[in-house]
């Protein structure tokens, strides 16, 4: 006895991970302590002290019976002599693991009644609700779900005591011993629900305990992943009704050895629990656990890589991919331990809080620019006050500002139709300039365009813009300016003959007199005049007359001074007639007129900055 007294000693606190466990040496013996609960002002447990002499350490099969006691805790901070609770709450045999109805006057207890058995063994328990009467625990009554046939124990209370949890090895479960939920309606408990193949193994789950946030901590032999015997685990409700595993709770909270009766206080920075590991007092001690330190706090800043500029409303999804502590898993007072998208504030930033030795995804992304994402650790994001990741432009976008122009005067085109091709991806953009031909259009300068200009009485221009990115950049890009050629447009009426004549008449002058004022305006102006016939008459006959009527013409305009070399005619007889009246077709006087005429068709035309067309 007193060697192990003295190994335990040697080994009564370490830290690992950022938690500091320490050997409860006030109130640890040589026999089991386990099931720590503060209550009132003090420390209430499950002791086999006291029930016969086990100097030599023998097994549990033949440590005498459990009760609760009870350990005052002193101004200093530390325990005083623990006292059997008074009443019946201990009886002849086993009592113990208690978890208290909120209030305090009532607490539900696991009994077994077997002799020569434990209440830390796993057999013939049941569950119990005692009354404080006083100062002492009486009026024990039975839980609704215990049987002769199986065993019920463990309970364990949500916060708001609306909640049980409890370990059962009923029939219909995974093996061994299953937690179970059951909810408090109307008075009465409802009908146990297994907590699944999440939770529950072919092995042992017990000792269950609901903290003040709703997570499930419980032991298990029977999970994947554990460092061996008993080892404590924590799960959280993820929707009603179903549960997911968080994590094991590592070292120094785990062992090799049997790690059990898990307990945290309010906020997660403290609490206990139970284990039979090397160096202890006895054969199950009680240990505290305080988690060291707060929460850190990391500053992300998202910034434009090429103009520096931060940006706002940026969505940032931050996922831990690693969280070396599970108490900071668990409890990571407003740190990110699970996926979180948060979104960058005025000045490009967001904060939030992270656990010691973490891994985190950082994915950020914003419209216009390529995702970024970075795998950090925590004193990455913390070292240096702030983590700035850099967003590369998707798109580099700038206002374009176009003008559209006379391209004989420079005098601005107001509302000239514009269209802006995008040659990267074929998209077509159509806008109208404005009253002063201005236009303004956003572009990606990583892409070619091709913008294209045009307005009624004016031919079309197109600039092509390429290579942009430079120059964007620099904020140069030169003002595309689009110069619209002036279409000037012949409006001269065909020259209408009598029938079978070639003489001019006065209308007829007057509308070669238009094609004179053309010819002396534009001196590279050069016309044909083809001459055409009814069919009436013989198509010789016609032919003749059809040249007849084109030299009327052309003599006509010579003689108002224009060189004879800009001109020449053509007759076509009644080869192109305008209408149906052909041979053996009766016509109106009215349709056989409309195939009397002289066409006036430009042949060239290279004045600068003009567009020229006739009414052909």
């Amino acid at each position: 006895m007193f060697l192990g007294l003295s190994v335990g000693l040697s080994a009564q606190e370490s830290v690992v991970n950022g938690v500091k466990v320490k050997n409860l040496t006030e109130v640890n013996t040589e026999y089991l302590e386990y099931s720590p609960i503060p209550f009132q002002n003090g420390l209430m447990f499950t002791s086999s002290r006291g029930k016969g002499g086990l100097l030599s350490c023998p097994p549990p099969e033949s440590v005498g019976f459990s009760d609760l006691y009870f350990a005052p805790k002193g101004g200093n901070g530390h325990y005083g002599e623990a006292k059997k609770m008074k009443g019946k709450i201990n009886g002849k045999y086993n009592d113990g693991v208690p978890t208290v109805v909120p209030g305090g006057a009532r607490m539900y207890i696991s009994r077994n009644n077997n002799e020569g058995k434990n209440v830390k063994d796993l057999i013939d328990r049941k569950i119990y609700l005692a009354e404080k009467v006083e100062d002492a625990w009486t009026n024990l009554t039975e839980f609704p779900f215990n049987s002769d046939t199986f065993s019920t124990c463990h309970p364990a209370l949500s916060a708001d005591g609306q909640k049980m949890v409890f370990s059962s090895n009923r029939p219909g479960g995974h093996g061994g011993m299953d937690l179970y939920m059951t909810t408090l309606r109307d008075g009465k408990w409802s009908q146990p629900v297994n907590l699944g193949p999440e939770i529950n193994t072919p092995g042992n789950e017990i000792f269950p305990f609901l903290d003040q946030d709703g997570n499930l901590f419980f032991s298990s032999d029977g999970l994947d992943g554990g460092m061996g015997g008993l080892d404590i685990w924590a799960a959280r409700e993820s929707s009603p009704g179903q549960w997911t595993l968080l994590t094991n709770m590592g070292a120094p909270i785990n062992s090799v050895a049997d790690d059990l009766s898990f307990y945290s206080a309010p906020g997660g920075s403290e609490g206990f629990f139970a284990s039979n590991r090397e160096g202890g007092l006895g054969m199950d001690d009680i240990y505290h656990w305080e988690a060291e330190g707060e929460p850190l706090e990391a500053v992300v800043v998202i910034y434009d890589e090429d103009t520096g500029e931060l940006l706002e409303k940026v969505p940032v999804e931050v996922t831990p991919v690693k969280i070396n502590s599970p108490m900071g898993l668990v409890y990571g007072k407003d740190a990110v331990t699970q996926k979180q998208t948060f979104q960058t504030d005025p000045v490009g930033a967001l904060k939030y809080g992270v656990v010691k030795d973490a891994e985190y995804a950082i994915h950020a992304e914003k419209e216009g620019y390529i995702p970024a994402d970075r795998l950090v650790t925590t004193l990455e994001l913390t070292k240096d006050g702030e983590y700035r990741i850099p967003l590369k432009r998707d798109k580099i976008l700038f206002n374009l500002d176009g003008l559209v122009v006379n391209k004989k005067t420079n005098a601005p085109i107001p509302m000239a139709d514009i269209v802006i091709i995008d040659r990267t991806t074929g998209e077509r953009v159509p806008m109208v300039a404005d009253g002063e031909g201005s236009f303004r259009v956003e572009i990606d300068c990583k892409h070619d365009y091709q913008i294209v200009a045009s307005k009624a009485g004016f031919g079309d221009d197109t600039i092509d813009l390429t290579g942009l990115v430079a120059d964007c950049q620099a904020g140069k890009v030169e003002r595309p300016i689009l110069r619209l050629p002036p279409i000037i447009r012949i409006a001269v009426e065909d020259v209408y003959f009598d029938f079978d004549k070639a003489t001019l008449r006065p209308e007829g002058k007057q509308a070669l007199d238009k094609v004179v004022t053309y010819l002396n305006e534009y001196p590279s102006l050069e016309i044909l005049l083809t001459a055409h016939t009814d069919s009436r008459g013989t198509k010789q006959y016609n032919m003749g007359l059809s040249n007849r009527r084109a030299k009327s013409c052309m003599d006509y305009i010579i003689s108002q001074g224009v060189d004879a070399s800009r001109l020449d005619w053509k007759g076509y007889g009644e080869s192109q007639l305008v209408n149906e009246c052909a041979d053996g077709v009766p016509c109106s006087e009215e349709k056989h007129q409309q195939n009397r005429r002289v066409e006036v068709i430009v042949t060239k035309f290279n004045e600068e900055n003009v567009i020229i067309k006739d009414n052909h």
